[in-house]
């Protein structure tokens, strides 16, 4: 028996919510650094998960996409401004 397969949106969501799990996880170093400067092995897991994080947006960015079925070069211009985005709303 062959598991079925993720429904489009599903996907996308999921993807968008591990990208902000890895913002989450990211966020008590952003808070420590309000108050001084966080020890460097802190900073680097959270300077990865953020890289994890946008990974994860520019997925769910294409993914939605392709649902939406967008031409190829909006596609390639929403799957590049996908990581500022992340940091935008998640940073400030």
């Amino acid at each position: 028996m062959t598991p079925e397969p993720t429904p489009p949106l599903e996907a996308t969501s999921l993807w968008a919510l591990a990208g902000s799990g890895f913002a989450v996880l990211a966020s008590p170093v952003m808070v420590w650094a309000l108050f001084g400067d966080p020890p460097l092995w802190a900073a680097v897991s959270a300077a990865i998960s953020i890289a994890l994080g946008m990974a994860c947006w520019v997925v769910a960015t294409v993914l939605k996409g392709r649902t939406e079925k967008v031409s190829a070069i909006r596609l390639v211009g929403r799957a590049l401004w996908a990581p500022i985005r992340f940091v935008l709303d998640f940073t400030f």
